[in-house]
């Protein structure tokens, strides 16, 4: 008997997206959309672990430069090795512009994903900079996440009445990728049965209408109604870690599948979509657990120096 664990349900869609995704960009399974619905849940949960931080502290911005510094530093190290390599620099790749100054084809184009994220974050930390708008977002959430959903959507609207206009128009629009982050942050405000039925509704009509019958409008219905009408389920333990493990990697995974790609097809003599998949995810879960895990990183160091410390000492016997 396999030991049952619990696994929440937008952590198993995390990790089923971006899975989604390496396997799409290495032609393994081609479903796009995965990232998406990527960052409409990184709007889940920014909502779920990091607003209770503005109230706390009683400001957006503590908590904000913490999960930015986070995001950033991965992002310059990973953009600075693609300089060094292509000998070349792109200053609105290495400020996060690249997208919005319609450049993002010149620059690594899958980093655009890591440019909204940041400036959606920076977005929020403005809007709740506003006492006000922290007190209502408190008192009023559903009704606040409602009024930032629509104002982002209706950005779109605009977009595509009106494609050529500066910062909002063209294919990687500003509200297109909001108007995900706050339908993220509309999910986790429904906590009621009616205010789920409603986002449910709000869901398919928004996926529909602006992705139409594609991969993505399935990614966003099914992976939010899940997350929001079932909440978790019962799963065999080593499933749930397994998962669980994929899902918080994802950001590094994301990060640095492309530059593995390339490693893969110049040091190993099989290079097929499956070994790509494979052998990208594994690497950017190995890169997650080194860097961000605390744990690991200090074993890794501790490793280095006692193992440096070792050669020095055999150095000076010799």
């Amino acid at each position: 008997m396999f030991n049952r664990g619990v696994l929440e349900t937008n952590m198993l869609f995390r990790a089923l997206a971006i899975f989604g995704v390496v396997a799409h960009h290495a032609n393994f399974i081609v479903f796009p959309g995965g990232a998406a619905f990527l960052l409409a849940l990184a709007g889940y949960n920014y909502r779920k672990f990091k607003f209770n931080s503005f109230v706390r502290d009683d400001s957006s911005w503590p908590s904000t430069t913490r999960y930015l510094a986070k995001l950033v530093r991965p992002y310059l190290a990973v953009v600075g090795l693609y300089f060094i390599w292509k000998g070349t620099f792109e200053w609105d790749t290495l400020l996060l512009v690249s997208v919005t100054l319609g450049n993002h084809a010149a620059s690594i184009f899958p980093l655009w994903f890591i440019q909204v994220l940041v400036q959606a974050v920076v977005l929020i930390a403005v809007i709740f900079s506003i006492p006000a708008m922290r007190s209502a977002a408190k008192e009023q959430g559903w009704t606040m996440a409602l009024l930032l959903f629509a104002a982002s959507t209706a950005l779109t609207l605009i977009n595509r009445a009106y494609p050529d206009l500066p910062l909002i128009g063209g294919e990687l629009t500003l509200g297109r990728w909001f108007s995900l982050v706050f339908l993220g942050w509309l999910a986790c405000e429904a906590r009621s049965a009616l205010k789920k039925a409603v986002f449910v509704v709000i869901s398919i009509v928004y996926s529909l209408y602006f992705y139409e019958f594609t991969s993505t409008t399935y990614w966003i219905m099914v992976g939010f109604s899940a997350t929001v009408l079932v909440g978790s389920l019962p799963a065999p333990q080593a499933i749930a870690v397994l998962a669980n493990n994929v899902a918080r990697a994802s950001y590094y995974i994301y990060l640095s599948h492309i530059a593995t790609f390339h490693i893969v097809s110049v040091a190993l003599p099989i290079d097929t979509p499956a070994v790509r998949t494979a052998v990208a995810m594994f690497f950017g879960w190995l890169a997650w657990y080194v860097v961000d895990d605390k744990r690991a990183f200090h074993l890794v160091i501790g490793t280095l120096r006692n193992g440096f410390g070792r050669s020095v000492e055999r150095a000076n016997l010799t």
